[in-house]
């Protein structure tokens, strides 16, 4: 979740509506719940660029 949360910092630094970052740090709990989920691994940084054109 580190780079989740440095993703969403950066967002409020660059003065993003709440609503967007929100909107934001929804989709990317979801995201790495089913990443989680089907590969056993919670570390984001082991995503396979296949694997986010599947979730998406």
């Amino acid at each position: 979740m580190q780079h989740t949360n440095r993703f969403l910092d950066w967002l409020h630094n660059e003065g993003k509506d709440s609503k967007t970052i929100q909107a934001y740090q929804t989709i990317l709990t979801q995201f790495s719940r089913w990443f989680t989920d089907t590969t056993g691994h919670n570390n984001i940084e082991l995503v396979p660029h296949q694997a986010t054109l599947t979730f998406f």
